[in-house]
């Protein structure tokens, strides 16, 4: 049986399909007009040093999100390092 015929067989993406992904491996955010901000969102981030241990918050994971909207607003979400990171 061919993949064709297979039902759970998936179809192969166009080529150009997908998405695009910058240096920081982020996707940007085809959805958006100003979407290629994504990427360059991330890589401004990789500046943001934690404090306690010392190393970029990208490296650590600690942005698990970047959004940017039709009027180029930008929603970052960034998780904390611990459940008591703003209180100490």
């Amino acid at each position: 049986m061919s993949d064709e015929q297979h039902p759970s067989a998936e179809a192969p993406e166009p080529r150009g399909a997908g998405p695009k992904t910058g240096r920081s491996g982020i996707a940007a955010d085809e959805t958006s007009a100003y979407g290629y901000l994504v990427p360059r969102i991330h890589g401004a981030l990789t500046q943001v040093i934690d404090p306690e241990i010392r190393r970029p918050i990208t490296e650590l994971n600690m942005v698990p999100g970047i959004e940017v909207d039709d009027q180029a607003d930008a929603t970052v979400t960034i998780r904390l390092t611990t459940a008591t990171c703003p209180n100490s």
